[in-house]
């Protein structure tokens, strides 16, 4: 990324400005305090990405004298053999980032997002880098993460080496296959708890089929049975059927003989009846009364015998006509034992649909079984392999952050000898979740806040040189623009001066490099300057 120039209104104190970052060199700002020189290193990372050098959102720009009026800003950068131009407003109800392809925006072709949120993605998309990133690269001031990170615990300082190990490929890997690998330790809960109930179905369908089989089994055998007393019953149909009729015969023969040896006493009853009556009708002749005699008894009890023996031929005459009616219904009977025995033998045991449905089920159930038991196994392997995937990027991530802080140490430390013959000397020693910081001082160690104010600034100097240039090579972003915001307060004279060979060495790789400063010891060494001052609370910048 290569910025060319940039133009902004009512942004901070400034009314309008103009500022040209191609073949910058490199350049000193200077000026009273408060007069607007770090507003002015406040300008790329607002346009690009609405934020400040010190970590502002997009309002902290917003002008305090004109508040009514939007605050624009539009910057030219050559991006890939490129021209690209990119436009942001902030103001009171109307917000918004566009930006396209020239030295200039025409309003037929801009480009932005469907809103403010969505334009900033796409935007960061084309830059190849967030903000966070691009001031990594490009920015050193005192609320930065990388000035602040000798302060800043164990864990933050972890975190800012991953930033700078650009870790996000090994980091997206591990948290694709942690996703991944719970994905399929829900999918291998799921295949195990449908194993145990297809094995339970299984299992339950085996009892009940055995307990159909033993119910088919004795339906069958009973079947036979009766199949075979039916054949006994048919084969001896005949022989029982004559052994009946002649025992009926014998019976009516029995009943005829007993029947004829008794005779009818019809008329004799009707004769003793009228004898009776006419012996009841004599009188005494001494009395005038009824008169009894034993003759009357006598007649009485003959005809009580006679009524007995006329009731008794009846009845044996009806039993006889019984037997009779019976005899000719045996005689009528067929033998239909084999159509019973045929129907028998057709009939199906009730249970055989529900043992062949049962087993059809059995077996469904054993091949959907078998089915999942090969997912189960499949999704063990995949969270197998998922794991070793994690193990593999955490490696992966573990050392390309032990990579950085080689680099990074090696480095600061190379820059604190090299350009200040500084006595002091850092040792990083990252661990799984943190990263610990001992610092040497002449070969002893301290902590930071047992050094000076010139040192600690020396050190955190160094430290956000180095970060830049690895932050550059491990992302593949390039910046053509690096801004040092008062990165030199707390140096003593002599230092500042050694800093200038610093600068000078950055120069050679970097287009604009921006140093603020107001100390006069340095003025005379740069050869381009700008003036920064303040006049009815607006800036204006003078180069000289």
């Amino acid at each position: 990324m290569r910025l060319l120039k940039a133009q902004v209104e009512n942004f901070g104190s400034y009314r309008n400005l103009s500022f040209f970052y191609e073949n910058l060199g490199l350049a000193l700002v200077y000026g009273p305090t408060g007069s607007g020189k770090s507003t002015l290193a406040d300008v790329a990372p607002w346009i690009l990405y609405g934020v400040t050098a010190k970590n502002g959102n997009a309002d902290d720009v917003r002008s305090w004298t004109s508040p009514n009026e939007p605050t624009t800003g539009s910057l030219t950068l050559e991006l890939r053999e490129q021209l690209i131009t990119i436009t942001r407003i902030r103001g009171k109800g109307k917000n918004d980032l566009y930006w396209c392809f020239g030295d200039h925006c025409d309003l037929s072709v801009l480009s932005r997002g469907k809103d403010l949120s969505d334009s900033q993605k796409l935007l960061n998309e084309i830059l190849g880098a967030d903000a966070e990133t691009f001031c990594a690269a490009s920015y050193f001031s005192e609320f930065s993460k990388t000035a602040n990170f000798f302060y800043a615990g164990a864990k933050e300082r972890r975190g800012l080496f991953e930033r700078i190990a650009d870790t996000r490929l090994a980091t997206r890997l591990q948290d694709r296959a942690s996703l991944a690998r719970k994905k399929s330790k829900s999918e291998s809960t799921k295949y195990e708890m449908e194993t145990k109930s297809l094995e339970a179905t299984i299992n339950s369908g085996n009892s009940t089929f055995k307990m159909l089989c033993e119910q088919h089994d004795r339906w069958c055998k009973e079947k036979l049975q009766k199949i075979k007393t039916l054949e006994q019953r048919r084969d001896t149909f005949e022989e029982n059927k004559k052994s009946e009729l002649l025992k009926i015969k014998i019976k009516i023969s029995d009943l005829m003989e007993e029947f004829f040896a008794l005779k009818d006493k019809t008329q004799d009853i009707f004769l003793l009846e009228h004898e009776i009556l006419f012996e009841k009708r004599l009188r005494c002749s001494e009395c005038g009364g009824p008169k009894l005699s034993e003759h009357v008894f006598y007649l009485e009890k003959k005809l009580r015998i006679y009524k007995e023996e006329k009731n008794k031929r009846n009845n044996l005459q009806k039993e006889i006509e019984k037997i009779k009616e019976l005899y000719e219904n045996e005689k009528k009977k067929e033998n239909h034992f084999d159509e019973q025995v045929l129907a028998l033998k057709n009939e199906v045991c009730p249970h055989l649909e529900s043992i062949n449905k049962l087993q059809n089920q059995i077996s469904k159930s054993k091949e959907l079984l078998s089915e999942t038991k090969q997912l189960y196994e499949k999704s063990l392997e995949k969270c197998s392999d998922y794991s070793t995937l994690i193990d593999v990027s955490s490696f992966f991530r573990a050392e390309l952050i032990k990579k950085s802080v080689i680099l990074i140490q090696d480095q600061t430390n190379n820059l604190l000898e090299k350009y200040f013959d500084s006595e002091i000397r850092v040792t990083f020693l990252a661990n799984e979740d943190d990263l610990e910081v001992e610092i040497f001082k002449s070969g002893y160690p301290c902590s930071f806040v047992q050094l000076s104010k010139g040192q600690r600034a020396l050190l955190k100097l160094c430290f956000t040189v180095s970060v830049m240039e690895s932050v550059s090579n491990h992302s593949g972003f390039h910046t053509n623009y690096l801004a040092f915001d008062e990165a030199l307060d707390g140096l003593s004279a002599e230092l500042k001066v050694k800093s200038f060979s610093l600068f000078e060495m950055l120069s050679l790789n970097h287009e604009a490099v921006l140093v603020i400063d107001h100390a006069t010891e340095l003025q005379s060494m740069f050869e381009k300057k700008f003036k920064v001052s303040i006049d009815s609370d607006e800036s204006i910048v003078y180069e000289q």
